[in-house]
C-alpha cells in the first residue's frame, strides 16, 4: 500500500461529513438551477440522460474511492494517481491542468454569483458588482487561510444551505405532478432524433458532476483518509445525482416541457407553481450561495493541488510553503490572485468570450485527467474480480464518451493548453537539480 503518514488521528483534520459535503457542495454548483430549463427541449429523454451520466459519475466515484484507499496521505488527487501510474512527466502536465482549469473556473462562479445577484438587487454598475466580487473572493480567501476545519465548516454550511430549498422544494412539489407532463418523450424539433437528443443531454449534465474527485485532493488533511475518502466521494456523488435526478424530473412532471423551456428560472416557476407568490428572490439567494459554497470548495481544492503538486516535485517549491496553522498559504495566494486576475477579463464583452472559451477548454483537460486516472486503476490496483474490472471498464468508458461528446477541436486545444505549462515544467526541474553552494 502506498501512504506517506501513519498518523491519520491527529486533532485538525475534516471528517466524513465535512469531507461529503465538499464533495456535493463542489457538483452542485451555479448549474442546477439552470439545468431543467436547458435540458426540456430534448423531451422527457433528458432524464435517460441524466441517469446515464449520473451512472458514470458513479463509476468514477468508485475508481476515486478504491484508488484513495491505496494511495493516501498526501494532496493532490488525480495527479498523484497518474504520477504514480505514468511517471513524473504525466504527474505534472495532470497537476497543471488541473490547478489552471480550477482557478480559472473559480472566476466562473464568481461571474454566475453576480448573474444571480442582480436579479434580487436590480441593475448594478460595473465597479459596484467588482467590488462585492472581491469582497466575496477576500471573504473566502480569509476563511481558507485559518485552516482547512474553517474552510470545510463553511463548506458545510453552504451546502446545508442551498440543498434544503433544491431538494425540498421539488419532495413538496412531488403531489403536484402530471404524468401527461412527461409527454413527449422524444424532443419536439423535427431536427433532433431520440438518439442526438440524448447525446445532447449526456453531453450537458456531464459538467454537472466535474468535482466527483474532490475528497482525494486534500487527502493530507482528513481524517483517516483510506476510508473517509472512499466513503464521502460515492455519498457526495450519489447525493449530487439525487440533487439534478429529483430536481429535473419534478420540474418536467408539473410545469411541461414548454413552460421549462422558457424559464429564466426553473425552482422559482417550480415553487411558484406549488405554493403561489414571488419565489424569484428566494431561489436567487439560494443560488448566489450556491455559488459562494462552491467557490470555497474549489478555493480549499485548488491551494491543496499546487502544495501536492510542490511536494511531490512536480510544481516549484514555493508552493508547498506552510504557515504555522499548517494552511499551504503560498499556494493560496498565488492561485487565488490568480483567479482575481483572471476576473478582469470578464470586465467587457470581447474579453468575456474569449475566457469563456477558456473556461470550455480548461474543463475538457479534466475528462483528459478522468481518462488518465480510470487508466491508471488498472495500472496501479490490477483489479481481479469481475465486479472491480467491471468499474473500471465503466470509469474509462463514460471518460471515453465525454470527450467524444466534446469533440475533437475541444480536446485538442485542451491538449495544446497542457503542453503550455511546458515552460513551468522546465523551471521546477531546476529547482530540483539545482545544487545550492556550502
Amino acid at each position: 500500500m502506498f501512504t506517506t503518514t501513519s498518523n491519520d488521528t491527529q486533532s485538525g483534520k475534516i471528517g466524513l461529513l465535512q469531507t461529503t459535503s465538499l464533495v456535493t457542495g463542489n457538483l452542485v454548483g451555479s448549474g442546477v438551477f439552470m439545468l431543467p430549463s436547458l435540458l426540456a427541449v430534448y423531451g422527457t429523454v433528458s432524464l435517460a440522460g441524466w441517469l446515464a451520466t449520473s451512472a458514470g459519475a458513479i463509476f468514477l466515484a468508485l475508481v476515486f474511492s478504491a484508488l484513495s484507499k491505496e494511495i493516501h496521505g498526501c494532496n493532490g488527487g488525480p495527479h498523484l494517481f497518474i504520477q504514480r501510474a505514468f511517471g513524473d512527466g504525466a504527474g505534472y502536465y495532470a497537476a497543471w491542468g488541473y490547478w489552471l482549469l480550477t482557478w480559472a473556473s473559480n472566476t466562473a462562479l464568481l461571474v454566475a454569483a453576480m448573474s444571480y445577484l442582480v436579479k434580487i438587487t436590480g441593475p448594478l454598475s460595473m465597479t459596484a458588482l467588482l467590488s462585492i466580487q472581491v469582497s466575496i473572493w477576500s471573504l473566502v480567501v480569509l476563511i481558507n487561510s485559518y485552516g482547512v476545519q474553517s474552510a470545510a465548516r463553511f463548506e458545510l454550511l453552504t451546502t446545508v444551505l442551498k440543498l434544503i430549498p433544491i431538494i425540498g422544494i421539488p419532495l413538496f412539489a412531488c403531489t403536484s405532478m402530471q404524468w401527461r407532463q412527461f409527454l413527449p418523450l422524444f424532443p419536439a424539433a423535427e431536427t433532433t432524433t431520440m438518439w442526438s437528443g440524448l447525446q445532447a443531454s449526456i453531453f450537458l449534465t456531464l459538467w454537472a458532476f466535474i468535482g466527483v474527485e474532490s475528497a482525494t485532493v486534500p487527502s493530507k488533511d482528513v481524517f483517516r483518509p483510506e476510508k473517509t475518502i472512499g466513503r464521502a466521494t460515492i455519498l457526495g456523488t450519489s447525493l449530487a445525482a439525487l440533487v439534478y435526478v429529483l430536481g429535473s424530473a419534478v420540474a418536467i412532471g408539473v410545469l411541461g416541457h414548454a413552460a421549462l423551456a422558457q424559464s429564466t428560472a426553473p425552482y422559482a416557476d417550480l415553487a411558484t407553481s406549488v405554493f403561489g407568490g414571488r419565489w424569484g428572490v428566494f431561489v436567487s439567494a439560494c443560488a448566489v450561495i450556491s455559488c459562494v459554497g462552491a467557490f470555497n470548495g474549489w478555493t480549499m481544492v485548488v491551494a491543496r493541488i499546487a502544495e501536492g503538486a510542490a511536494e511531490q516535485g512536480l510544481f516549484a517549491e514555493i508552493f508547498a510553503f506552510k504557515d504555522q496553522r499548517q494552511t499551504p498559504i503560498a499556494a493560496l495566494l498565488i492561485s487565488s490572485a490568480c483567479t482575481l486576475v483572471a476576473l478582469l477579463f470578464t470586465l467587457q464583452e470581447n474579453m468575456l468570450s474569449q475566457f469563456n472559451a477558456i473556461i470550455d477548454i480548461a474543463v475538457t483537460i479534466i475528462l483528459l485527467i478522468y481518462f488518465g486516472c480510470a487508466i491508471a486503476y488498472f495500472v496501479l490496483l490490477k483489479p481481479k474480480s469481475t465486479s472491480e474490472r467491471f468499474v473500471g471498464i465503466g470509469a474509462v468508458l463514460f471518460s471515453l464518451f465525454a470527450l467524444y461528446a466534446s469533440g475533437v477541436k475541444m480536446v485538442s486545444l485542451a491538449l495544446l493548453l497542457l503542453v503550455l505549462g511546458t515552460p513551468f515544467r522546465a523551471q521546477s526541474r531546476h529547482e530540483q537539480t539545482m545544487v545550492i553552494p556550502q
